[in-house]
């Protein structure tokens, strides 16, 4: 039971007896900022109460399940509206179809307008016998004080470093960052805040929570990243200077995004010393060295780059990306590395 989450044990341990004990609130708000777990000790909270497998699990995600239903901000609006909260209000007030019981997953709850948390209010002083809220949010306050009355807090912690390292490590992405640079696996964990999720999405990789964040943070410094040994290559001071102001001042974010050109560097020294090794390399070559890549998914991607480059240049490159990480963690001011580092790389290739 609530194996999937990492961390919180005393949320679980409480959860878990409530459920062999019977005494489940029919109402509980938990709260925890994006990246922390809440889908996931929902789901898992739903999965355990209602004894599905793996496979049960899946189908309350797809929506499979009529007796257990998510709603969100709907598309193309910023809160959630009263009529949001009627049509959760009507389909809590059909019988269960398959379980013994009914829940209403609210996703984004503290985004509800006043009225919607009204009409709520309803709902949470006389539910249905058998039905039960899961409100998630980043933050309760935001909730109405008469709302907050009548449902239970959860409160989700951070997870330490170490269990955030544990939980990556058995990922398939996360292990794979690790054998390939330990550090830029260190600056994935220290950028995550506790939030396995987050790591996980910083990884490249789905996270546990459920939240779908096409914009993510380790999605974005990839993209980033990738423009970035795009300019370089290319020998253009112009978009250098454009791309490097354009990264903005989080310093997470930018460590993040070094470590990712540091990965990359790896790529092209790797593609390198292949291409002087065998000057007749052909793409078949680069196709071979795919698998042992760590940064970029293509090798003839890798190849095309590292060709417009001498190995002193990369080499160069990737001393001058480790200096300015470790500037960064020891708290140098953002945007004076930002301009020493695009110093420093147009005078190595321009």
């Amino acid at each position: 039971m609530f194996e999937r989450l990492v961390g919180n044990d005393k949320l679980k341990a409480l959860l878990s007896r409530e459920i062999r004990e019977g005494t489940l609130a029919h109402g509980y708000i938990i709260e925890g900022p994006a990246g922390i777990g809440k889908h996931t000790l929902a789901f898992d909270l739903v999965t355990a109460m209602a004894g599905f497998d793996e496979k049960g699990l899946k189908r309350i995600k797809d929506g499979l399940c009529p007796d257990i239903r998510v709603f969100g901000i709907p598309a193309g609006r910023k809160t959630i509206g009263i009529e949001t909260v009627r049509e959760f209000g009507y389909l809590s007030s059909v019988t269960p179809n398959e379980l013994d019981f009914k829940m209403t997953i609210i996703e984004n709850a503290d985004f509800m307008t006043v009225q919607a948390q009204n009409a709520f209010l309803k709902l949470l002083e006389e539910p249905p016998a058998g039905v039960y809220f899961l409100m998630l949010c980043e933050n309760a306050s935001a909730l109405l004080p008469t709302v907050r009355s009548r449902a239970s807090i959860l409160r989700m912690l951070r997870c330490d470093n170490e269990s955030i390292k544990r939980c990556l490590k058995s990922s398939k992405r996360g292990s794979y960052i690790f054998s390939r640079d330990p550090y830029a696996f260190d600056a994935i964990v220290r950028a995550s805040d506790g939030r396995i999720g987050k790591a996980l999405d910083l990884c490249g990789e789905p996270g546990v929570t459920g939240e779908h964040n096409p914009d993510s943070a380790g999605k974005n410094s990839m993209q980033k990243a990738a423009e970035l040994i795009e300019c370089i290559a290319g020998r253009r001071s112009a978009p250098i200077m454009l791309c490097i102001s354009k990264l903005g001042s989080d310093r997470n974010r930018i460590s993040l995004l070094m470590s990712f050109c540091g990965l990359a560097v790896r790529d092209l020294i790797l593609c390198k010393a292949s291409l002087m090794a065998e000057k007749d390399a052909d793409d078949t070559n680069a196709i071979c060295l795919s698998e042992q890549l760590c940064f970029y998914e293509s090798g003839n991607e890798a190849a095309i780059n590292a060709q417009r480059l001498s190995m002193s240049e990369i080499m160069q490159c990737g001393y001058v990306f480790s200096i300015f990480s470790e500037r960064l963690i020891q708290n140098g001011n953002v945007r004076q590395i930002l301009t020493e580092l695009s110093y420093q790389l147009r005078k190595i290739v321009c």
